[in-house]
């Protein structure tokens, strides 16, 4: 049995606990329905002599495994930047408005947010966050092959009261109006230097222009999420200019004593 078939194996049993029906695993995953009873069917004992067997002591999982304890260890930030979990909720909203979205089942809901693979901190950090944030249950990792992304998933049936746009069966979410309900406003407010954080985590970048001037970009379709991440901004003092669209596709941020702000609580990804 290879890494791949191990993970197939996991994710089976992972989405019959969540309550997804056999005949939906089946067609989802393109595994005959005998294939997926048998992967339901197995004992606690014999899935874990697989895991003794020596099937999943690969580099590729240890690598995973590694992410559950990189941050703390290469984020200086840490602890300060990261108090309670409503700061860490505003982390996981930022980056979930950017890269992430939630998908219906017949018994419950999906959260996924995809993440570049070689983005450990951030991976680390989302996928923290996320156990802490839903205790009773399971957060997975899952690489895709075809691109250089990374899958951090776990499945709730409250998913849409906690992340704006879960309501929806589908469509990207510029094109929907999200309902941001009061008290997630209240936690970017409280919180904007995490939202901030998790929003380029997601969908912005760190980067030299010339090789010398540091700029910090953001890019988004929705108006929506951009507003949020301005106003974000704004309540830690980055200043745009008159002139200033929030309706472009990308916001970027040059500005010296701009730069100095972002600067003070920037997390490698």
């Amino acid at each position: 049995m290879n890494i791949t078939s191990l993970q197939t194996i996991q994710l089976v049993r992972e989405l019959s606990q969540s309550g997804v029906l056999i005949s939906k695993i089946s067609r989802d995953l393109a595994l005959d329905r005998g294939t997926v009873r048998k992967y339901v069917r197995l004992s606690e004992e014999e899935f874990s002599s697989l895991k003794h067997a020596g099937v999943i002591q690969s580099a590729e999982i240890e690598d995973l495994k590694s992410l559950q304890f990189g941050f703390e260890s290469q984020a200086p930030h840490h602890g300060v930047m990261f108090p309670n979990m409503k700061s860490k909720y505003s982390y996981l909203l930022g980056i979930y408005l950017s890269d992430g979205y939630v998908s219906h089942h017949a018994r419950t809901k999906r959260l996924i947010i995809s993440l570049g693979s070689e983005e450990t901190n951030v991976l680390a950090m989302t996928a923290q966050f996320l156990k802490e944030l839903f205790p009773k249950n399971k957060v997975s990792l899952y690489p895709r092959k075809e691109v250089k992304c990374m899958d951090v998933s776990l499945y709730n049936k409250g998913l849409s009261d906690m992340f704006p746009g879960a309501e929806y069966l589908s469509g990207p979410k510029h094109l929907k109006h999200l309902e941001i309900r009061d008290w997630q406003i209240d936690s970017i407010k409280m919180y904007p230097r995490e939202f901030i954080l998790g929003s380029i985590h997601g969908d912005g970048c760190r980067y030299l222009s010339c090789g010398k001037y540091l700029y910090y970009n953001f890019t988004n379709l929705s108006l929506q999420i951009k507003e949020l991440f301005v106003m974000a901004c704004r309540l830690i003092g980055i200043e745009f200019y008159s002139t200033f669209d929030v309706s472009k596709k990308r916001i970027q941020i040059y500005k010296k004593s701009n730069i100095a702000i972002l600067e003070s609580f920037w997390v490698p990804k």
